[in-house]
């Protein structure tokens, strides 16, 4: 199993991830290099940034296919949607995305504000309609989509078991 979190900060939860997945390979991305001193034999760090789809596909060819991705990095919009468009092709059938700290969808300090077009969250209740593509014949933008929930200032995606 794979587990990337983008956003390392102090470490704490890769180190919380690296115990509670006993066998997994865990990979934190951060654009600080302090981040680096997190890294042992079942923690990977890779010094780059996730708005950089380059950086994002060099860190592919180390992954291979993520069975979780955790994405707790800039908290941009922009951001948090171009790294889901561009990992989630790369997800595991049945495998798990997490969209951290969606409150910032409704900040100015970060130009956003409440239902304002082009935020994360406007961008991930869009994709809700995704779960049930069958049912429309309007755009889809993840295909293979399971299920999507909510939280206090988190969403979860789940890409179904027979994606292929």
């Amino acid at each position: 199993m794979d587990v990337v979190e983008i956003g390392v900060l102090g470490g704490a939860s890769l180190r919380m991830w690296r115990e509670y997945f006993p066998r997994a390979q865990i990979f934190g991305i951060d654009v600080d290099h302090e981040a680096e001193a997190n890294a042992d034999d079942r923690i990977t760090v890779l010094i780059g940034s996730q708005s950089d789809t380059a950086f994002l596909n060099t860190m592919l060819e180390r992954t291979g296919r993520l069975d979780i991705v955790l994405d707790d990095g800039s908290h941009y919009a922009r951001d948090q949607i171009t790294t889901l468009l561009h990992l989630w092709r790369h997800v595991t059938p049945g495998g798990i995305y997490v969209v951290e700290d969606l409150h910032t969808s409704y900040m100015p300090a970060y130009n956003m504000r409440w239902r304002e077009p082009g935020t994360a969250v406007e961008f991930l209740k869009d994709v809700v309609d995704d779960v049930n593509a069958a049912w429309h014949d309007r755009p889809v933008v993840l295909p293979d989509l399971h299920s999507v929930a909510f939280f206090q200032e988190v969403c979860v995606l789940r890409k179904r078991r027979d994606a292929a």
